[in-house]
């Protein structure tokens, strides 16, 4: 939300360059859950609609890092819980809209 105007803020315009942020999270995504670039997002147990990588619905930024919250069946099954990614802001701050930040 926006602070001063109690507006909510569209995801995609947190960020200058969305795709790129999107990518590098895929990309660590990836490498912690042992799925090389040509497999399937969702080889183990994933559920990725159309097998096509998205960004957590709740994006929650501090001073000193960018947290995705991924909610119980948002990409895996309820058994696995949620999934939390953490990047530091010093390596992800140049993809943010400094509109907001």
């Amino acid at each position: 939300f926006n602070l001063e105007t109690g507006e909510e803020i569209v995801q995609k315009d947190l960020f200058l360059d969305y795709e790129g942020f999107k990518k590098m999270v895929e990309k660590d995504f990836r490498q912690a859950n042992e799925i090389a670039p040509e497999e399937s997002i969702n080889k183990n147990g994933h559920l990725f609609t159309d097998n096509q990588f998205k960004l957590a619905q709740n994006i929650i930024i501090t001073q000193n890092e960018i947290i995705l919250h991924y909610n119980k069946y948002e990409i895996s099954p309820f058994s696995s819980g949620i999934t939390i990614m953490k990047f530091p802001m010093q390596t992800f701050k140049k993809y943010l809209n400094p509109l907001y930040f």
